[in-house]
């Protein structure tokens, strides 16, 4: 499945000898993690994460026909470890950027335009 990978990511790139795919067993399922080069990086997720997706569909099929769960992890981030980079997926609240204000309370709740509480 490793080669599957580097397969469709080779195809893709600009440069091809920067793709590196590392293994990882998770217990039940492994998990491939796929690095490629910075300039490299939107042409593996593609528009709106198709090519990415796409990636995965295949990947999951193909570990399915061997009895096997995988997952494709894209860019610099793993599982589990907070690296900060450009490309963390990670599960903190503030995924909206520092201006992006927003309250716990309806306070405002019904103050937008169009609203009658004349």
């Amino acid at each position: 499945m490793k080669e599957l990978i580097e397969y469709m990511a080779r195809a893709i790139v600009d440069n091809p000898d920067a793709v590196v795919v590392s293994e990882e067993d998770a217990g039940d399922h492994l998990i491939y993690h796929l690095k490629v080069a910075d300039e490299d990086m939107g042409r593996v997720i593609g528009k709106q994460g198709r090519i990415a997706n796409a990636m995965r569909t295949l990947l999951k099929v193909a570990a399915i026909r061997q009895g096997a769960r995988a997952i494709l992890e894209i860019g610099e981030e793993t599982r589990g470890e907070d690296r900060g980079g450009r490309y963390d997926r990670g599960d903190d609240d503030d995924r909206h950027g520092d201006d992006f204000d927003r309250t716990d309370d309806d306070e405002h709740a019904g103050d937008g335009p169009g609203d009658n509480d004349d």
